[in-house]
């Protein structure tokens, strides 16, 4: 993902986005949006973790899906749910002792939120963003 997001960057569809984290202090998230009739796809990269969500307006359904981007290995998915945004999903993370930790989406206030909260290799990220 990281040799995508450089060049998606010079085609500007790639959205640095300030967090202000709990733990950690400031961090950036770069969002990635592509919207195909009904079906909307995000991409966040968060540090080594490259979250991509599916959603679909029509029936509000959602799939999310979590990766992990590690040297000399290739991407590995370390969790996928799918579910309903008016519902919630979360997914659980965890690999081999080197990430720990938590995401979810939730509908509030007529905006859908992303909240991350995990650890990998000792680094540890959290926050929350709007996704639309």
């Amino acid at each position: 993902m990281q040799v995508l997001s450089y060049l998606a960057a010079f085609e500007g569809l790639v959205e640095p986005v300030s967090i202000e984290s709990k733990s950690a202090g400031a961090h950036t998230v770069y969002r990635i949006k592509e919207i195909k009739g009904n079906v909307q796809l995000y991409k966040f990269s968060i540090g080594p973790i490259e979250i991509a969500i599916t959603y679909d307006s029509m029936t509000t359904g959602l799939v999310v899906e979590a990766f992990i981007n590690l040297p000399f290995l290739p991407t590995i998915s370390v969790g996928k749910v799918g579910g309903s945004l008016m519902d919630g999903v979360g997914i659980k993370l965890g690999y081999k002792g080197i990430l720990s930790g938590e995401i979810k989406v939730a509908y509030r206030d007529g905006h859908a939120y992303l909240g991350y909260e995990f650890t990998v290799a000792g680094a540890s990220f959290d926050g929350e963003l709007q996704i639309f």
